[in-house]
């Protein structure tokens, strides 16, 4: 009787080196994966922030630019963390003079966010600005 596992190629080499080819590419995928989460929720997260901000804005009296009671307030939402520390100084809201029926408060969150796993493949960062408009109710 013949042994048949002589017969048997050894394919493990083959196997380890489709590994090395792929193990990149999946890794890529699975890291961009977690980067698009990532900016999602720092969008919604910030969104958020830019929306109780006006809210704020749309009932405070004497309304200035860039006014402190709304900037305070947007900080007090966005997190204090690195992800965040592009949001900090992009904060601006514009200010009602003239009080009249229809005055419109627009208040702008504008930051970068870096990415960091896809620096890999050349993807630095993005800019993102998220203006909210609503009808100042102050007068």
């Amino acid at each position: 009787m013949k042994n048949s596992r002589k017969n048997i190629p050894n394919n493990r080499g083959q196997s380890l080196i489709e590994f090395a080819f792929v193990l990149p590419i999946l890794v890529i995928m699975i890291g961009g994966v977690f980067e698009f989460g990532m900016l999602f929720m720092t969008n919604h997260i910030v969104q958020n922030a830019c929306r109780e901000g006006v809210r704020l804005a749309v009932v405070l009296p004497n309304l200035e630019d860039d006014d402190p009671r709304v900037i305070s307030r947007i900080e007090e939402l966005i997190p204090d963390a690195e992800l965040f520390s592009a949001f900090e100084d992009g904060i601006t809201n514009n200010g009602i003079y003239d009080c009249e029926v229809n005055d419109q408060v627009t208040v702008t969150i504008s930051g970068t966010y870096n990415f960091n796993i896809l620096n890999i493949i050349g993807i630095e960062n993005i800019v993102l600005s998220i203006p909210t408009t609503m009808r100042y109710e102050g007068c």
